[in-house]
Formats: structure tokens, sequence, C-alpha cells
């Protein structure tokens, strides 16, 4: 078998180019527009009203430990995103970005924190309710997970690469969360 002499690191580059050019081919005016929307949904600021919103509801639920644990890592995500931005430095793709982007480019701040939180959304979902309806909730959490993770890339302001380490950060915070909110239902 016949391997490519290229490093790792020259590996992902070429998928991260690869990725961005399909992106820039399959642009479309209503499909920049629907991925902003979607974008969005895994900003700061989404995050903050949905988690009010979902927190007022769960404590009117008394899922009073459920709240916890989510707002909490929810905190953590961010705060672990922000320093590992900080640590890795990778600047943005180059090009037109079509949505609003700061910062350091890696891992993904949207596709780590939206992979936690929409994920233990998800979790406690199928946890609470079960059967067909928790299924097909939990699995729309998964398409909105995925969906806000290609945004970045869409909207050329991520690199493929950083979406992925995202995912991946995310999903042990989540991880984290979901053993720690089964200890805590557990213990009390």
């Amino acid at each position: 078998m016949d391997f490519i002499p290229f490093s790792w690191v020259q590996k992902i580059i070429y998928f991260d180019q690869l990725c961005q050019h399909m992106a820039e081919s399959l642009r479309h005016p209503a499909a920049v527009d629907f991925f902003r929307l979607i974008t969005y949904l895994g900003s700061p600021y989404a995050f903050f009203l949905i988690a009010l919103v979902v927190s007022f509801f769960m404590l009117r639920c008394r899922m009073i430990r459920e709240v916890l644990v989510l707002n909490i890592v929810l905190f953590l995500t961010g705060r672990l995103n922000d320093y590992l931005k900080v640590f890795f430095a990778r600047e943005r793709p180059k090009g037109e970005m079509l949505t609003y982007a700061a910062g350091f480019s890696f891992p993904s701040g949207h596709a780590m924190l939206a992979t936690f939180f929409y994920g233990f959304l998800a979790y406690l979902t199928v946890k609470h309710l079960g059967g067909a309806k928790g299924k097909g909730l939990a699995f729309f959490f998964l398409l909105l997970i995925l969906s806000i993770g290609l945004s970045r890339v869409y909207l050329n302001v991520h690199y493929m690469s950083d979406v992925i380490a995202g995912f991946i950060g995310g999903g042990v915070m989540l991880a984290i969360g979901i053993a720690v909110n089964e200890i805590l239902v557990r213990k009390f």
C-alpha cells in the first residue's frame, strides 16, 4: 500500500483547503442566509438566551441539579475553548468571512459549545421524555450540532479541522457533564 509522503500537518492543511474549496463551490445567497441563521444558534448570545429559557423551564420541573450542571459545564466549556484558542493561536481562513468572527480559529467555539449544550439537552430529552418524542428531539439536536459546525466552514470563519476539534472538545465536556449529572442523581 502506498502512502502519501506528507506529514500529518500537511495532510490536515490539505484536508482543510479541500473543504474550503468545496464550501466555496457550493455558495449561494440563500444558503449563506440560512447558514448565518444556523451559526447564530451556536453564538454566545444564543446560548445565553436559550440557557436562560431552558433553565427557567427546568427549574419549574424541579430539575435543579440538571440546571446547575448545564450552566456550570457550559461556562467551563467556554473558558476551556478560550484557553485553547490562545494556546494554539491559529489564524482564521484567508478570504472573505461571510459572518462576523473575532479571535483565533482553533478550536471552533461554536462547534465546541454546541456539542456540549445541545448534546446535554439531547441527553436530558432522552432521559426524561424517552420514547419517540425524546429520540426525535435528540436527533434534531444532533442535526443542529452538525449544522452549526458546517456553517462555520461554509461561512469561511473556520477550517474543518477547527470544527472537528470543537466537536471532540465539546464531546469530552458532554461526557463530563453527563457523568457529573449521573453521579449527582445517584448521590442525592
